[in-house]
C-alpha cells in the first residue's frame, strides 16, 4: 500500500538533524569523519515549514539532535582512541625516530 499523503516535518523519515543544520552526514562531507549520505529525507521546503511552525511550538528536535551529536562526537573520540593506540603501537624505525627527536629539538630551539 503506498501512502501518498504530503510528508510533514514530523515524519519519521524527515532528518530532524537536517531540519536544525545539524545533520552529520552533511557537517563533515569529505574528512575523515565522513559518514555517508543520510538515509532521512532532506527538504528545504519541510525545513521552511519547520523553522515557521517551530516559532509557536516546542517540536523537542533540539533533545533528539543533541542525543545524535553526542553520540557522533563519542564515536568520534572512541576512533581517536583506538587510532592513538595503533599509533603507539606501531615499531619506527631508529633514523625515523632520530629524525622526529632532531625535528622537535630544532623547534624546541626556536622558541
Amino acid at each position: 500500500e503506498l501512502n501518498d499523503a504530503p510528508l510533514k516535518f514530523t515524519d519519521r523519515d524527515v532528518c530532524k538533524n537536517f531540519l536544525l543544520d545539524m545533520c552529520p552526514n552533511e557537517l563533515f562531507v569529505n574528512t575523515r569523519a565522513d559518514i555517508g549520505s543520510c538515509t532521512l529525507v532532506h527538504s528545504v521546503a519541510l525545513k521552511q515549514d519547520y523553522e515557521k511552525a517551530s516559532k509557536t511550538k516546542d517540536y523537542g528536535f533540539e533533545e533528539e539532535v543533541m542525543g545524535n551529536l553526542k553520540a557522533f562526537i563519542k564515536d568520534c573520540d572512541r576512533k581517536i582512541v583506538q587510532a592513538k593506540r595503533r599509533l603507539e603501537e606501531t615499531p619506527v624505525a631508529p633514523e625515523i625516530q632520530e629524525k622526529v627527536i632532531m625535528g622537535w629539538l630544532a623547534v624546541k630551539s626556536d622558541v
